[in-house]
């Protein structure tokens, strides 16, 4: 695969290297337009960067702080981009207007990973300790609102 290429609606950035699992590609989540791609910088710690496609610059961080941000998930419009900090002792969902400016929205209480947003950007789903949590986005009038997370549907662990 050659980078640059288009998986799903992930651009792949670099490849990382190759091993008997098959070969590793630096992806995370692009803008509806394609345009630019927000991925995961490893160090210290990790960090929220974007790529921009046009005229080739460098990287820039978008959430680079002393915790770990992961999984950006670009909202179905572009305008916002949900994540995961653990700046709170553990991993919980923030969304942030994009590209800004703006404050950022605690979502979860109660932890969460892996933010994916529903494809009519009416619902952020995400994982918590408690199961599959949704919550509502009301976009009217030109304001955005989100309610508190609800239960999504259970797991398969789950013996309720």
């Amino acid at each position: 695969m050659q980078t640059q290429s288009v998986v799903g609606k992930c651009r792949v950035l670099e490849e990382l290297g190759r091993g008997s699992m098959g070969t590793v590609y630096l992806a995370e989540d692009t803008t509806p337009d394609g345009q630019t791609l927000a991925f995961i910088r490893q160090g210290r710690d990790k960090d929220i960067m974007l790529k921009s496609f046009e005229d080739a610059p460098p990287p820039v961080a978008l959430l680079d702080s002393r915790f770990n941000e992961t999984g950006a998930a670009f909202s179905p419009n572009g305008r916002w981009l949900a994540y995961v900090s653990d700046e709170s002792g553990r991993g919980e969902i923030y969304v942030r207007a994009f590209p800004g400016p703006g404050t950022r929205v605690q979502l979860s209480t109660d932890g969460g990973d892996e933010p994916v947003w529903a494809k009519s950007g009416q619902e952020l789903f995400y994982r918590s300790e408690s199961g599959m949590m949704a919550v509502t986005v009301d976009a009217t009038e030109g304001e955005t609102s989100f309610g508190s997370g609800r239960a999504g549907f259970c797991s398969r662990t789950d013996s309720r």
